[in-house]
């Protein structure tokens, strides 16, 4: 993409620089000079532009981003993000995390620590591993659910079982809970 297609994409929109500006919180003439193609923006900035505009990141990729050669990140943190109408700000400020410290391991740029991975997969009720790309299962589970071997088995669904035993007052459905994640520790260590 060129900058003229940038452009082309807000006038698609009815849209000025300013009104642009203004919705995104980005500098009309910083805009306007990416539009023009002599400015390239920060990764942020890119981002907020792909939301905004509907289109992939790499439909916005028209900058030499030679020094960010790990652009394709291989975790889904965005396509969940996006499928679920979320902005970077409210999921940020949501998980307590930076909104550009979100958008680098979005774009993978840098990698969430495991306390972060798993407040995001608790936040988007995936698993972990789901999560970073790791399997093709979201976990989309509820902690009820029967058992079986063949389960994509993680730590954040024993996370999930563990949190339910928490909620429950009644003994002997704690004492049933805690008998399930005995048998999934069990299946985990298989």
């Amino acid at each position: 993409m060129q900058g003229t297609d940038l452009r082309k994409l807000r006038e698609n929109k009815n849209m000025t620089l300013a009104q642009v500006s203004e919705q995104l919180n980005i500098p009309a003439t910083t805009i306007a000079a990416y539009e023009r193609g002599i400015r390239k923006p920060k990764i942020k900035n890119l981002v907020k532009l792909a939301d905004f505009y509907d289109v992939s990141l790499s439909m916005l990729d028209f900058f030499d981003y030679s020094d960010d050669s790990n652009l394709k990140p291989n975790n889904r943190l965005r396509e969940i993000r996006l499928s679920k109408d979320l902005t970077l700000k409210k999921v940020a400020d949501d998980i307590g995390i930076s909104e550009n410290g979100l958008c680098n391991y979005e774009l993978g740029k840098r990698e969430p620590k495991l306390k972060t991975w798993i407040k995001l997969a608790d936040y988007f009720n995936v698993s972990v591993s789901y999560l970073q790309g790791l399997t093709g299962f979201s976990k989309g589970k509820a902690p009820s659910d029967e058992i079986k071997p063949s389960d994509d088995l993680d730590i954040n669904y024993l996370h999930q079982r563990i949190n339910r035993m928490l909620e429950i007052n009644n003994i002997h459905d704690l004492q049933n809970e805690l008998e399930n994640v005995i048998k999934i520790t069990h299946l985990m260590q298989k």
